[in-house]
């Protein structure tokens, strides 16, 4: 596995601080309207994709900050990134919007700070050239995965984390259609990135191959 630079480790480390701030102040503000309840407040912030997408994400660059191998490969870096991308393109297509100065620190963070910084990472310091596009197909079980976790949830508890996921509030036929969206929002940016891996890792080949 090619390793990522001294100065990729520290770009890293950098990302990691930005999400892991963010998701601090999170759980602060949650603390906050449930009344000292941190117990509370963290069951609500694991509920949304947001908060759990900043997790993986500052989790992995972490490892990577830190040279823990299994974080640092190719594939957990790129499905980090690519469920991060997800996370900041979907905010906007659902209406979202972030003001410099009205708008929460962590919000601003976790919405809009870590995800351009996790594909501008990926496309300066990430190794380029080893991602598998079968291998790569995993990575869906990221989106799957949250939103049926997330209706289960919502149907135990009554309490849904997005409003679009809320049968009372929304149609069967509507739900479906923006998981649907934000599903094949992931899969394409996905086939992007494996698409950008494979055109840049091979300049990076030639490059090597006929130094100047």
């Amino acid at each position: 596995m090619t390793q990522f630079t001294r100065l990729g480790r520290l770009a890293a480390g950098a990302l990691a601080l930005a999400g892991w701030i963010g998701l601090g102040l999170y759980v602060v503000a949650e603390a906050a309207a449930q009344k000292g309840d941190w117990l509370k407040a963290l069951w609500v912030n694991v509920g949304f994709l947001t908060d759990l997408t900043n997790l993986l994400l500052a989790v992995v660059m972490t490892g990577v900050a830190l040279a823990v191998k299994p974080l640092a490969r190719p594939h957990v870096v790129g499905w980090a990134v690519a469920a991060i991308a997800t996370v900041g393109v979907g905010f906007w297509l659902i209406g979202g919007r972030l003001i410099w100065g009205k708008s929460e620190a962590q919000d601003i963070l976790l919405h809009g700070v870590t995800p351009l910084a996790g594909v501008l990472f990926w496309l300066v310091f990430a190794p380029k050239g080893a991602l598998i596009w079968k291998r790569a197909l995993l990575w869906l079980v990221w989106p799957i995965g949250y939103f049926a976790y997330a209706l289960i949830r919502g149907a135990l508890t009554g309490e849904y984390a997005y409003s679009f996921l809320d049968p009372a509030k929304t149609s069967t036929g509507e739900i479906a259609g923006t998981v649907g969206m934000i599903v094949t929002l992931y899969a394409a940016l996905t086939a992007l990135l494996l698409v950008l891996d494979r055109v840049m890792g091979k300049r990076g080949q030639i490059t090597a191959a006929c130094p100047s």
